[in-house]
């Protein structure tokens, strides 16, 4: 095997986001996923086949492996951080209509909306760069893509919801995805 640590990487990300981390939210109501939710799990899996395919027979640069294995620590390490400051209210799960009881602002949710979404893109360019794969690449773009509609998706709902006063104000003050007003005072 030539990519060994990328490899181990990808069956974490197997285990931890494919089987473990779909149990942590709340299930939305039973309904048949639609053309939506197929396809981003269809990308979501794509990456990581194609990462361990990639691993298994293509040697990548060894700089590139641990820069790989960073970028996959520090996305548990933001996931792990940002479904701490839910407490005891299970967040939902993407593409599911559910308002939350409340609006989480705190941790990595002072500057950035969707820090879960952030950790899994970060995950999956951990993948990318491990590899140094150009199909990973494009799914990650892709996934990246859904990812983005998701979020709008959530802001949208939460804009129209009975939150909404504070979570236009927080929508202000917070990126989407990435930290763009680090440095600003926040006001929420």
């Amino acid at each position: 095997m030539r990519n060994l640590p990328v490899f181990l990487l990808c069956l974490v990300c197997v285990v931890v986001y494919g089987l473990v981390v779909p149990r942590l939210f709340k299930r939305g109501e039973k309904s048949r996923p639609t053309l939506v939710k197929r396809l981003f799990i269809y990308l979501f899996w794509g990456v990581i086949f194609s990462a361990l395919w990639h691993s298994y027979f293509y040697p990548s640069a060894p700089a590139c492996q641990m820069a790989g294995i960073a970028l996959g620590l520090g996305s548990l390490a933001l996931f792990r951080w940002a479904y701490r400051q839910h407490g005891r209210h299970m967040p939902g799960r993407a593409f599911t209509p559910d308002v939350p009881a409340a609006i989480v602002t705190s941790g990595p949710y002072a500057r950035v909306r969707h820090p879960i979404y952030a950790a899994y893109l970060l995950f999956m360019l951990g993948l990318v760069v491990g590899t140094q794969s150009a199909l990973a690449a494009v799914l990650w773009l892709l996934l990246g893509v859904m990812y983005h509609h998701a979020a709008s998706q959530e802001d949208a709902l939460l804009a129209a919801s009975a939150h909404a006063d504070l979570y236009l104000r927080y929508m202000q003050q917070s990126g989407r995805l990435l930290p763009w007003n680090v440095w600003r005072r926040r006001q929420v």
